[in-house]
Parts: C-alpha cells; sequence; structure tokens
C-alpha cells in the first residue's frame, strides 16, 4: 500500500488498485479496502515475498502522504484477512 494524495492498494499483485473513495471519509476507506482483501491478498507471504520486496524497493515518492487513510485502508484488509 501506498498513500500519498490518494491510496494504493497492491497486496501480492504487482499492479495496485486506486482507492476511488475520498480519503476524508473514514468508514468509506475502511469498506473500499475491505471489500478489496479477498482479491488482494490471495497468497501466503513466503509465496509472494520476492515480488512484494521488488515492488517495495521500487517504490517512489510521488507527493504529500496521506498517512492515516492509509493507515485505515490496512485496517479494513487486516479485518477481513483475519478470518480466513
Amino acid at each position: 500500500m501506498t498513500f500519498e494524495d490518494y491510496v494504493r492498494l497492491y497486496g501480492d499483485r504487482t499492479n495496485p488498485i486506486m482507492a476511488n473513495v475520498d480519503i476524508n471519509n473514514f468508514d468509506k476507506l475502511v469498506e473500499f479496502s475491505s471489500s478489496l482483501a479477498s482479491d488482494l491478498l490471495t497468497k501466503p507471504l513466503k509465496d509472494t515475498c520476492q515480488s512484494v520486496s521488488n515492488t517495495i524497493k521500487s517504490l517512489q515518492p510521488m507527493s504529500c502522504t496521506a498517512l492515516g487513510p492509509g493507515l485505515l485502508c490496512s485496517l479494513g484488509m487486516v479485518q477481513v484477512t483475519i478470518f480466513f
């Protein structure tokens, strides 16, 4: 996940999904990220570690950050995956 003026969700994919919701709307961010968790987190980290690591290493800062909305999306995804 990256967070700037918007939030991008990566999961175990290389192409991120942009959170197309208002980053100031707590409920919408959690709802959006929770709905994508099962699509974005499909494999165990041990199977995707190398691609996730490569993605992280290739990230570059783009603009201001949106730490709060980024954390909310993370929590939204985690709350769904805990029960798998």
